[in-house]
């Protein structure tokens, strides 16, 4: 099921407490010690986000999709987050994106 910009809104922010910024998109930011920032965006439309955004979102996050839909799903939370990034992140931080 897509989910709404707002419904993703909800989870970088109020689960993960990443830090937003309005321009033309919404910018989301999470910082971690000993980590690059962490940068993400969302579209301002309220239509739903499909695959293809979908995917870059939560390669942006550092995770695989299976992890991105359980924090969408209230199944993974903050601290499981971080766990994920700091041993495991996907793509690699040596992967850097445009």
């Amino acid at each position: 099921m897509p989910y709404k910009p707002i419904e993703i809104e909800g989870m970088l922010t109020k689960k993960l407490g990443m830090l937003s910024e309005k321009a033309d998109h919404t910018w989301f930011r999470f910082e971690i010690d000993g980590l690059p920032p962490i940068r993400t965006k969302l579209p301002a439309h309220k239509e739903d986000i499909r695959d293809k955004l979908e995917s870059r979102i939560y390669k942006q996050l550092r995770v695989r999709k299976l992890f991105f839909h359980e924090l969408m799903n209230c199944t993974k939370y903050r601290a499981d987050y971080i766990k994920q990034i700091k041993e495991e992140p996907y793509p690699p931080f040596s992967i850097l994106f445009v």
